[in-house]
């Protein structure tokens, strides 16, 4: 016999041979004692919990940006996200502030984005006040905007746009989409 058939001989004849060797070789294998139970049985950390009237204040470089209050929070599925009801939050200083109420919300944390929902009622010193069913309130750039319908009204003036975007810094708000303006001009 030629020495070059035995390279393909050889592992023909292993394989053919598993069939009687192969359980064999698994039950000697197999890991013995309850080793693989117990890692699969370990109990997860229940993070969820549930927070009534609760006050909360966000401060950036001793300044206080955010002052919010909710009937209840809680937490879901995610330890980066807090699910609030019935808010009352107010930004900005005794001059300039702003007050923000909903119905509902949730807080992710990492981003620090506050997202109203359900009737989102924002008042200001300037005298207006705006409706919306959704806004996000993006604290780290000190913003707020929505992609919904805006009913914005003030002293003798009242716009109706399909989003907005307003910058607590430059005091600038643009309201976009297809919307209506009426303003009393004397």
């Amino acid at each position: 016999m030629n020495p070059r058939n035995l390279l393909w001989i050889l592992p023909l004849l292993v394989v053919i041979s598993s069939l009687f060797w192969w359980r064999i070789a698994a039950d000697l294998l197999k890991p013995r004692g309850d080793f693989v139970t117990r890692w699969h049985d370990t109990p997860k950390k229940n993070t969820a919990f549930t927070m009534d009237d609760v006050h909360f204040a966000q401060s950036r470089k001793g300044k206080e940006e955010l002052r919010l209050t909710a009937k209840r929070i809680f937490s879901g599925d995610s330890d980066n996200v807090l699910q609030l009801e019935t808010i009352q939050a107010v930004t900005g200083g005794k001059e300039d502030w702003t007050h923000i109420s909903s119905k509902r919300g949730r807080y992710t944390i990492k981003e620090e984005i506050l997202t109203l929902l359900g009737n989102v009622l924002i008042t200001g010193h300037q005298g207006f006040e705006m409706r919306t069913q959704v806004l996000h309130f993006l604290t780290r750039l000190n913003k707020m905007n929505t992609t919904s319908r805006v009913h914005l009204t003030g002293k003798d003036t009242t716009v109706t746009g399909g989003g907005m975007s307003y910058d607590f810094k430059t005091g600038v708000i643009r309201i976009g989409g297809s919307g209506r303006v009426s303003c009393k001009l004397l």
